[in-house]
């Protein structure tokens, strides 16, 4: 299968360089399905003035009309509430994931830069890290929240990249795909993945999850997504006892947390294998297939709050774009995150609890979907509609 490079412009201490030889082409354990496009990225596909130019529009289905042909019966209509949406100042989203390719060529126009600190090997705006110019990276603890490649974990590189490029991905510069969201800096933070090579430093999702989430809410983001199942660390234990302090902080901050279901099938209201924090500004969300009905891999119960699509996907990956048939509801909460940023965008002074009820409130219900989950199905037209 031939791939495609963008050539993008690596971090400081270019992690990507054993891309340049090795492929991993084996099916993503966390969203299933990867393959990397065979055709130049570059060029516009349509002379409809009224759509971004960005040359893979077409195949992301869900962002069109559900009656158009484009799109499909589970499609959320973003076309349509960009044309509501005004120029605003930007809402920042932190990725919390396994790092983010933020010099790619359709991703480095809307992440966040830290306008307080230089790359100068000093802790300029004293936050506690230093050179943080776009975020950080919790598992080798420095400034460069990129990832590394992994044959153990082959999907990790682009998984962040990916979540990030569905969000907030720029539109109509004629290149790759449009994200969801409008007015949106990604904030990327690395939480997991391989540590650098040769390094002693590896911290654990544990540990790097409930810092990120610390750092995000004293770094001006006002949406975290995370698409880190929380397992794992035992009830009264000192790891569980960090992440729900961090949670309180972000809870009593407005930042609202955008976290994905998963995807085992299992009821997260009563299955002890996963436990998400009862928080107001959390918002679990799953996922959605082409007929606007529930995947059937979705991890469901009334916690989960929404549903977005979650099947296929065309996306930013490493060092080009990628395809996915899914399922995968990180996916769906990088959509969900990017249309409640553009929300919050256009009306900052909602708390979290009203951003989640607004996205309940205009969501649309598929034929079983309220005994599965407590909200619907994502309606990005009708949620930015004046």
């Amino acid at each position: 299968m031939q791939s495609v490079s963008l050539t993008p412009r690596m971090g400081t201490r270019q992690k990507a360089s054993a891309m340049s030889t090795t492929r991993f082409l084996r099916p993503c354990t966390i969203c299933q399905w990867w393959f990397l496009l065979p055709a130049a990225i570059s060029a516009a596909v349509t002379d409809q003035p009224n759509l971004p130019n960005d040359p893979l529009l077409p195949e992301q289905w869900y962002l069109f009309a559900p009656d158009d042909e484009r799109g499909g019966a589970g499609s959320v209509n973003a076309l349509e509430a960009w044309e509501h949406t005004l120029p605003a100042n930007p809402i920042t989203v932190a990725v919390l994931d396994s790092g983010v390719n933020y010099k790619h060529p359709d991703l480095e126009a809307n992440v966040w830069k830290n306008e307080g600190e230089s790359e100068n090997g000093k802790d300029d705006d004293a936050n506690g890290y230093i050179d943080d110019m776009h975020g950080w990276d919790f598992v080798n603890d420095d400034h460069d929240p990129v990832g590394f490649p992994s044959r153990e974990f082959p999907d990790q590189f682009g998984h962040g990249t990916a979540v990030a490029g569905l969000m907030a991905a720029a539109a109509d510069n004629g290149i790759g795909i449009a994200g969801i969201g409008r007015n949106v800096k990604i904030m990327p933070l690395r939480i997991v993945g391989e540590p650098a090579p040769g390094s002693k430093f590896h911290a654990g999702p544990r540990t790097t999850l409930p810092q990120a989430i610390r750092y995000a809410i004293r770094n001006g983001a006002r949406v975290i997504v995370c698409t880190l199942l929380p397992v794992g660390a035992a009830k009264g234990s000192v790891e569980a006892a960090s992440l729900e302090a961090s949670l309180r902080e972000a809870d009593k901050a407005g930042i609202l947390l955008v976290w994905s279901a998963g995807n085992q099938g299992r009821n997260v209201d009563t299955d002890e294998f996963v436990r998400f924090p009862r928080f107001s500004n959390i918002l679990i969300v799953g996922g959605t297939i082409r007929d606007g009905g529930l995947s059937p891999h979705m991890n469901f119960g009334k916690r989960v709050g929404i549903a977005a699509p979650c099947v296929d996907m065309v996306f930013p990956s490493f060092d080009g774009y990628s395809r996915s048939k899914g399922p995968g509801t990180s996916f769906a909460a990088a959509l969900v995150a990017g249309a409640a940023a553009t929300l919050l965008s256009q009306q900052r002074h909602l708390t979290p609890a009203d951003v989640i009820t607004r996205m309940q409130e205009t969501s649309d219900l598929a034929p079983d979907m309220a005994k599965a989950i407590r909200g619907g199905r994502l309606n990005m037209a009708r949620l930015l509609s004046p």
